[in-house]
């Protein structure tokens, strides 16, 4: 008896360590009110010297303020290199770009979130919902995680609407989006998901 108390001890320990060792989760897509970005048009054609021109900014949990530039690193690939952190970029085709960020842990300094866009660049992020949206944009598809290591909950938030030519805002295409972590993401964290990311001109 004592023995099987024993065993039962020690596989619900193990439990609780796995589940503490990577408590990261994702808690789903939000929209945050900004300003309206005005286009003449869309299309599902992101590329290469779209990608290589996507700003970002990050904000650590220090406070500073990051603006790391994606470097290509394959036909298809790039990479982006902050103080403390790598950012990979890979176009899975023509509407699909998947980014991996990761903290290399060069310095103790953690990240509190990132944004990619919110400039007059041409790669731009859309929704699943409304389908169809603007015109040009056809399907999209909201940030699907990937999967993701650290003691935070991520958010997925979209901001700056996109308005084509004489329509309405949709509110499916918009010009930023943010990953907000909950709380720091540290040293040896990762997340990786996919985005839909469309041409605005």
């Amino acid at each position: 008896m004592r023995t099987s108390t024993i065993a039962t001890l020690a596989l619900t320990a193990a439990a609780l360590t796995t589940t503490i060792a990577s408590a990261a989760g994702f808690v789903g897509n939000t929209v945050a009110a900004a300003p309206v970005r005005n286009v003449v048009g869309m299309s599902q054609a992101s590329t290469m010297p779209m990608l290589l021109a996507l700003p970002i900014k990050v904000i650590m949990c220090s406070g500073a303020a990051e603006s790391p530039v994606f470097v290509a690193t394959g036909l298809a690939t790039a990479l982006a290199t902050g103080s403390t952190y790598t950012i990979e970029a890979t176009l899975i085709n023509v509407t699909t770009t998947r980014f991996l960020i990761r903290n290399t842990g060069m310095s103790n300094n953690g990240i509190l979130k990132v944004n990619f866009g919110g400039m007059t660049q041409s790669m731009v992020f859309d929704r699943t919902q409304p389908s169809p949206g603007s015109a040009g944009s056809l399907t999209g598809q909201d940030v699907a995680y990937l999967g993701g290591s650290g003691f935070w909950n991520a958010q997925a938030i979209w901001s700056s609407p996109i308005k084509v030519g004489a329509a309405a805002v949709q509110n499916d295409a918009y010009n930023m989006l943010t990953i907000n972590f909950s709380t720091c993401f540290m040293a040896g964290n990762f997340i990786q998901f996919n985005v839909d990311t469309d041409k605005a001109g």
